[in-house]
């Protein structure tokens, strides 16, 4: 077991600077210019995930689903396609 090594994985920034004296981010200044002058944009954010091959969309007020190929718009669809 000491052969393995522990793997490390490059740090993520935050949208906020954070304050080390009193420990909390501060949701007013952000902490990349770049980010703060996107600030008023949408957004879109995809991640993969290993062997999945599932799709989640929130637009804000509507969850939208599907696969690789497919979306569905209810549960209905869902299990008619044999999916449950």
């Amino acid at each position: 077991m000491k052969d393995i090594k522990e793997r490390t994985y490059p740090k993520i920034d935050s949208l906020y600077l954070f304050d080390n004296t009193i420990k909390k981010y501060l949701p007013e200044v952000y902490a990349n210019k770049l980010v703060e002058l996107l600030k008023d944009y949408q957004w879109y954010f995809t991640e993969k995930v290993d062997g999945t091959n599932l799709r989640l969309i929130w637009d804000g007020y509507n969850l939208t689903y599907g696969g690789r190929e497919f979306f569905f718009e209810n549960t209905r669809d869902w299990e008619a396609q044999g999916r449950n």
